[in-house]
């Protein structure tokens, strides 16, 4: 049985119609197109007045269609109030039929064109990508497209400029093109069988309105074959010749530029012993797991403001700050930085809920073999809780490895201090030795 698609099927119906009602008015028969029964010809209607069945097998260009006798006139009315074919799209029809509505409206040659599937709609929605590609150390761009059918499904999705040194081509069908919720997932891959996954972030149902989107995209550097992994920024491009808002998409590359997110995988087997961060051995901080001391002196130079670093095995820390009121910022959140440029060690602190810095500072880290548990650093604090508009300012500070008990508080220089050194471990006293003559701090 062959099958027409809707639309077609509604120009039929109107044309059967319109011919149906030209032939009563030069006829002037009257008829009533809310009864439905008698103007279709279908029921109890009756055989002497107007009706669409009557007028189709009177009419002279169907007299020699075969099964003209058994035409029903409620055929193409219950075609019409279907459901299931307004849903798929198509509506299938008896030959014959088909053969008497196209002669009645005069388009009996045109019985081909109507069976033929009719050739769907793509549309290409475009898009510019950009990346923070992490070896150059510059924002980088590619070309992305997301291609729906009429219905709005996503059919294809096409991605080329991300590999820009091998030209390659990454490419899907539907199948691999998958919305779920506000998530849609992309699936591609490109010649060789390497795929490259999107997961976009997405804001309503209309493609349109979709001018800037945030997604992560993984696949594998071209060369050495490595997973990575890279935040993206996604600019709908309206058309070919438009000019791009180049003041816009320099704020969304600004933005990858300082967020600078990319994950390279482990590029040789994995060796526990021989793990790095940036080139630096892991390993190098272990001896520094525990509890720390940091002095350092006040803002006026006359006291010694002492914190409590806690270092954790897995190498996550808190430093615990005196004189601090807001409970988020008296207990910051430390991250750890190896450095191969001198043997330091690199931290920000960061409050205990949020994500802004607080201070920056450098450790110098002891050779592999010493055993001191007294290092030397500085620092610059960012913040003050007294004052935000308060200028940079930083200085030296020492460090004295110490797992008893004690708590953040300031010290004032004189009795107070003396107090505070003979109460407690010889170490401390140690440290105090060790700070350096000029203990004035260092303003920026």
């Amino acid at each position: 049985m062959p099958t027409i698609s809707l639309p077609k099927f509604n120009h039929i119906h109107q044309r059967i119609k319109a011919v149906f009602e030209n032939e009563c008015e030069e006829k002037g028969l009257s008829f009533d197109p809310s009864v439905k029964y008698q103007y279709y010809g279908y029921d109890s209607y009756n055989e002497d007045e107007p009706s669409i069945l009557k007028s189709m097998k009177e009419h002279p260009d169907t007299q020699s269609i075969a099964g003209l006798a058994s035409l029903k006139g409620r055929y193409i009315l219950d075609r019409l109030k279907s459901d299931k074919f307004k849903t798929e799209g198509v509506v299938p029809f008896k030959s014959t039929n088909l053969k008497i509505y196209l002669a009645y409206i005069g388009e009996s040659d045109k019985y081909e064109e109507y069976t033929k599937p009719d050739e769907e709609q793509i549309t290409e929605h475009k898009f510019k990508g950009y990346f923070y590609y992490y070896s150059r150390n510059k924002v980088e761009e590619f070309s992305f497209s997301l291609f729906q059918n009429d219905s709005k499904e996503f059919v294809s999705a096409r991605e080329e400029g991300f590999h820009k040194s091998t030209h390659q081509v990454f490419e899907c069908q539907t199948n691999s093109v998958i919305r779920v919720d506000d998530i849609l997932y992309v699936n591609m891959k490109n010649d060789r069988g390497h795929q490259m996954n999107l997961v976009i972030k997405v804001f309503g149902y209309e493609i349109e309105s979709w001018n800037y989107l945030s997604c992560t995209l993984s696949a594998v550097t071209s060369s050495n074959l490595i997973p990575i992994g890279v935040r993206c920024m996604l600019v709908k491009i309206e058309n070919d010749n438009s000019n791009s808002n180049t003041t816009k998409e320099k704020i969304l590359q600004q933005y990858l530029m300082l967020k600078r997110n990319a994950i390279r995988s482990y590029v040789h087997p994995i060796s526990l012993e021989d793990l790095k961060d940036r080139g630096a051995r892991i390993d190098r901080i272990r001896s520094m797991i525990g509890t720390w001391r940091i002095w350092r002196f006040g803002d006026e130079g006359d006291k010694v403001l002492q914190s409590k670093l806690v270092i954790n095995s897995d190498y996550s820390a808190r430093v615990f700050v005196p004189d601090i009121l807001d409970e988020n910022h008296a207990q910051q959140v430390v991250v750890f930085s190896i450095s191969q440029a001198g043997e330091k060690l690199c931290y920000s602190s960061h409050p205990a809920r949020g994500r802004q810095v607080l201070s920056y500072g450098i450790i110098k880290l002891p050779t592999r073999n010493n055993k001191t548990t007294i290092l030397k650093g500085a620092y610059t604090n960012l913040w003050n809780d007294r004052d935000n508009h308060t200028p940079p300012f930083g200085g030296l500070m020492m460090l004295l490895k110490d797992n008893n008990d004690f708590r953040p508080e300031s010290l004032k220089i004189g009795d107070e201090l003396i107090q505070y050194l003979s109460e407690n471990n010889p170490d401390v006293t140690l440290l105090w030795n060790e700070f350096p003559e000029n203990k004035k701090k260092l303003d920026s």
